[in-house]
């Protein structure tokens, strides 16, 4: 059985799409099809349902989708394992974060990596947290970094960088006015909500019941997919949102946004690496978190990773 058809099948399932496959596999959709065929006709069975545009596995496809992510895995270790032999730190990286820390965290510390490991390639990508983690569960992606923590056994979350959120709010607002706004004075005012799955939104809903306040006592009027999509919302006027520190800072400089600091509250949570419990680390995985323990430590020295 040819390896590379095992990792073009894999790319489409993971996709859902022969096009997008084509793409991250360097092939043409032609090609990636032609894999496709040769695959089922050696075993027999057809692997994949042609859905309009998407592209879904059958129950023989979700099978072999299974022991190809292990053979490839197991691929990538041994190359590894021949280059640590060697002295060599090289090879691929499947990373996945959730907004934050895959938009204004990691791609800083990736730069960094790579210009001490040139040899290595990382693949990044980015969701909300809940998917990244059950990506990690499923071995698609070799180490994630997440907002928060959503249960399953088969993996371990590992504490690093900490964030502080901050109630973020357009020029003018009518809290900026108020001498010593509270917590309270969020039902009064439009809100707009990060979408279920989100790290933030899990966060900011426990901080708030812990104080007392449900979310669903909030004046929602908006929920978004993505910070960017919040920051935007709030230029707009649409209302006001919980948002990362990190996230606002260039806003923040230039005036186009602005922070009610809420009598005697600072809401900081923490980001946390997710791994797969079971799976050996490659060389690089190793390589990469040790790297990016240290690298934390000097950009929040408060931070209780090691």
């Amino acid at each position: 059985m040819d390896i590379r058809r095992l990792e073009v099948f894999c790319r489409v399932v993971e996709n859902k799409s022969f096009s997008k496959a084509a793409e991250e596999v360097y092939l043409s959709q032609p090609t990636v099809s032609e894999h496709i065929r040769l695959l089922e006709q050696f075993l027999g069975e057809r692997l994949l349902d042609r859905m309009g545009k998407t592209v879904l596995p059958t129950q023989a496809g979700e099978i072999l989708y299974r022991y190809a992510k292990d053979i490839l895995a197991t691929k990538e270790k041994a190359i590894s394992a021949i280059k640590s032999f060697r002295g060599e730190i090289s090879g691929k990286l499947t990373l996945g974060c959730s907004t934050i820390p895959g938009t204004y965290i990691i791609p800083y510390f990736i730069g960094s990596f790579i210009h001490k490991f040139p040899e290595v390639e990382v693949k990044l990508f980015t969701s909300d947290s809940r998917d990244i983690v059950h990506r990690v569960a499923r071995g698609e992606l070799e180490l994630g970094v997440v907002g928060a923590i959503f249960g399953s056994g088969k993996v371990h979350f590992d504490e690093i960088l900490g964030d502080e959120l901050v109630l973020t709010v357009f020029p003018g607002h009518e809290l900026l006015k108020k001498e010593r706004p509270t917590l309270l004075d969020l039902k009064k005012y439009p809100y707009i909500n990060r979408e279920y799955g989100s790290g933030t939104r899990k966060f900011v809903e426990k901080y708030l019941g812990e104080m007392g306040i449900e979310l669903g006592d909030l004046n929602i009027v908006l929920e978004v997919s993505s910070t960017e999509a919040v920051r935007h919302a709030i230029k707009a006027k649409v209302g006001m949102s919980f948002l990362s520190r990190r996230a606002v800072e260039d806003d923040l400089d230039c005036g186009s946004l602005e922070i009610v600091h809420l009598d005697d509250i600072k809401m900081v949570r923490h980001f946390y690496l997710v791994r797969l419990r079971k799976r050996t680390p490659s060389t690089i995985l190793s390589a990469f978190v040790g790297e990016l323990k240290r690298w934390s430590k000097l950009q929040d020295p408060d931070s209780d990773a090691v």
